[in-house]
């Protein structure tokens, strides 16, 4: 949250300050407006920086407009030009940053230094454009104005421009130009001055150097190492400098000025990269589907032509099928394909049909086949690029698969349990290369089961584990405590309404910093008298005051959480309509994570693990009748899987203490609760949980002494963990609130 409010944050301050400043740069808006448009021009930026800043360039054109029609269509050339050569936000930034250092700045030498930030940053090609784009429409931009030397740049016939005041009274519709301006003879007149200068080879020199400058720059932070790459940005400006001093006649203090900030260029840069990375970089939940095709290395050293001859085959008739399933392709790697899928239904699919479909079709007239490996989880997206340990798993499994078959992961196989037709075999666990814990992994067949068609299927088919699901092997009968036998837990549940459960979240500290920043930078501006320093305070401060009004707030409509006690209590009522009135019991169940088993008497043998295998899954069977007790999909399942998610982690892999050590931040980091302290003592493990968004819930739950101990969600979601993570029944030994009710007391024993 912190990360996505500062990367908005800056967004919305270079854009408000950048759109504050063109709004100047001719004299039409009176101050207030001008302010105004610069933070709405902020305000669109969080969603649409490009668009806000097309925006403020075009409210600035009529600006032009107003002071001289020419004026106004040249300043339009100076758009298109730049909306042609730069549409990407940051390098139209990049080009109207020059324009404010060089018409604002008290050093307007320091126009060049844009393009050099585009060449540290962005590739050549970008570093070019930002380069011609900068140099040309300050050259047109500065004729125009009647300047004759701005920045490193040179005017050798300047207009004959005379700023006009701001209207007063001042009227939107006074841009509208006379349209008698636009006759041949003022417009021959007009940029007869234009002419002569564009005749001087001079300003094509100075042109080519900015365009050398971002190119120098780009070329040169890409090759240089170590020590040599800080001189990046000072090498790159040091053509544009000397062609600027011989022949724009720049001061000498112009040149020295342009060159000490260049020097500094590059290692502020390499210090604050990082931190914009950290900033942009953005974490998301996806399945990522690594390709190869087999044998390809032996196929490139027989014959090469034939080689590339396939892989261009191979692209034509994957990249429409990856389409098809809503795959992202991130890049290529050789023969290999890296493709990103929104859910792994869709990535499995995909891998089918594309088996499916080399089975039938030759690759340049070659038989082809492909190894396929997929995984699920959360990848970080930076750079169009995408990292994480789903990425390095996904390319770890690919190479298990058989030639022409698919490997998936257990997160893959549990996400598309009950969702498709084609047989599924477990393959056991694999310890793949820099993965620290074994990963399970599953064979997916292509073959549908010839007794449920594709249209009608709605289970995979697995055959038999070579493993029992249980890791660790449970007591055949269990005894529950005495104090799990009150008889009150035989009384029906009384009806009642939940109170309110709404929870407030402590505010965000950033909000007052950035509010107290913003007076501050207000006050200094005054002192300094500086219109930049205006432009950030009020930036600041109204982005503090937009989220000190609507801070970060958790809230479970009351409404909904009586939904959810009802339907809790109606399930309490069946199992009671049943028989089953012992106390639950939290069983580990390999891949299926955990099931609730409530006994029918206290002596009850616990099911075996084929028993517990029989599709109890949210979507499959809602419960199983066993003898000795009956098994039931807990009410925390879907919490538990998002808050082992949040881990990043399976339970089961990493044990009791991992679990315990990394659960409170993973509670606070989904916003479950505020604060979250576990102790553990034998074989029992205690919560206490802070402004938990179930407080209401649980005491609900709590007051009317609810039968089998199932829980609300968030304590049956901890159960579920405990359970996976230590392969043993867990028990609830308490569950309440405390008297703040505010802090959910909840207490879980292991058998």
């Amino acid at each position: 949250m912190t990360k996505l409010l500062l990367s908005r944050l800056a967004t919305f301050g270079v854009v408000a300050v950048l759109s504050g400043l063109l709004l100047m740069i001719f004299s039409y808006y009176p101050p207030y407006l001008v302010i105004v448009l610069a933070l709405a021009a902020g305000i669109v930026a969080l969603e649409f920086p490009n668009i806000a800043l097309i925006i403020a360039i075009l409210l600035s054109v009529l600006g032009a407009f107003y002071q001289n029609a020419l004026v106004g269509l040249t300043f339009l050339v100076v758009f298109l030009i730049t909306l042609m050569l730069t549409f990407r936000w940051l390098d139209m930034a990049c080009v109207v940053a020059s324009w404010v250092l060089a018409f604002f700045s008290p050093v307007p030498w320091l126009a060049i230094t844009p393009t050099l930030f585009a060449g540290i940053h962005r590739s050549r090609e970008n570093a070019v454009e930002v380069g011609v784009a900068s140099a040309l429409s300050i050259f047109l931009l500065s004729w125009s104005m009647g300047v004759s030397n701005v920045g490193l740049m040179l005017v050798p016939s300047p207009s004959n421009y005379v700023a006009k005041a701001i209207p007063s009274p001042w009227s939107f519709m006074q841009f509208i130009p006379n349209a008698d301006m636009f006759t041949t003879t003022n417009l021959t007149n007009y940029y007869a001055s234009l002419a002569s200068s564009l005749g001087d080879f001079r300003v094509y020199a100075l042109l080519a150097t900015w365009a050398l400058a971002g190119f120098l720059t780009a070329f040169l932070a890409s090759k240089l190492k170590g020590n040599a790459y800080y001189a990046s940005s000072f090498l790159g400006v040091m053509p544009a400098a000397i062609v600027s001093f011989l022949l724009a006649h720049t001061p000498l203090s112009g040149i020295v000025t342009a060159l000490a900030l260049s020097a500094v260029m590059t290692p502020a840069y390499k210090y604050l990269e990082p931190i914009a990375e950290r900033l942009n970089q953005v974490t998301k939940f996806a399945a990522i589907m690594f390709t190869d095709i087999v044998g390809y290395t032996a196929i490139t050293q027989k014959d090469e032509t034939l080689a590339l001859r396939i892989l261009a085959a191979q692209k034509r008739v994957l990249r429409p099928i990856f389409d098809k399933y809503r795959g992202l392709e991130i890049k290529t790697i050789g023969d290999a394909f890296l493709v990103e899928f929104t859910n792994s239904l869709d990535a499995v699919n995909c891998a089918v049909e594309i088996q499916k479909t080399l089975r039938g079709q030759k690759l340049a007239g070659h038989d082809t086949q492909l190894h396929i490996g997929i995984h699920s989880g959360d990848v970080v997206h930076r750079a169009n690029d995408v990292f994480g340990d789903v990425v390095n798993i996904a390319a770890r499994i690919e190479p298990l698969a058989e030639a022409g078959q698919i490997c998936i992961s257990r997160q893959v196989y549990e996400q598309i349990l009950n969702k498709t037709a084609y047989s599924i075999t477990p393959l056991g666990p694999k310890n793949l290369k820099n993965v620290r814990y074994p990963v399970e992994v599953y064979g997916v067949s292509t073959q549908t089961s010839a007794a449920m068609p594709p249209t009608q299927a709605r289970t995979v088919i697995v055959t038999e584990p070579t493993q029992p699901i249980v890791s660790e092997p449970i007591e055949p009968t269990i005894t529950l405590p005495a104090s799990k036998q009150r008889a009150e837990f035989r009384e029906p549940i009384a009806e009642t309404t939940p109170a309110p459960v709404g929870q407030k979240l402590p505010r965000n500290p950033l909000e007052y910093g950035l509010f107290g920043t913003g007076l501050v930078t207000l006050a200094l501006s005054i002192i300094f008298s500086s219109n930049i320093l205006v432009f950030i305070g009020l930036g600041l401060t109204f982005y503090g005051l937009l989220v000190d009004s609507a801070p970060p707030k958790k809230y479970v409509p009351s409404d909904l959480m009586t939904t959810a006690w009802s339907s809790l209590k109606t399930v309490d009522d069946l199992i009671l309509g049943l028989g089953y009135s012992e106390r639950a019991v939290y069983l580990p169940a390999g891949l299926e994570r955990a099931v609730v088993f409530i006994p029918t008497t206290p002596s009850s043998t616990l099911p075996s693990p084929s028993v517990i295998a029989q599709g109890l899954t949210p979507g499959g069977k809602l419960y199983v009748h066993d003898p000795d007790g009956l098994l039931v999909v807990p009410p925390g399942w879907a919490l538990a899987n998002l808050i082992e998610k949040k881990l990043g982690f399976d339970a089961r892999d990493v044990g009791l203490d991992h679990v315990i050590e990394s659960l409170p931040k993973a509670l606070v980091s989904l916003r479950i609760v505020s604060d979250a302290k576990i102790e553990t003592e034998d074989d029992s493990v205690s919560f206490k949980l802070s402004n938990s968004t179930y407080a209401g819930f649980c005491r609900q739950v709590h007051d009317n002494s609810q039968p089998r101990g199932l829980g609300c969600p968030i304590c049956s979601a901890l159960a579920c963990i405990l359970a996976v993570a230590t392969s043993r029944p867990v028990v609830f030994d308490e569950d309440k609130s405390a008297p703040d009710a505010k802090t959910t007391l909840s207490n879980y024993q292991f058998l």
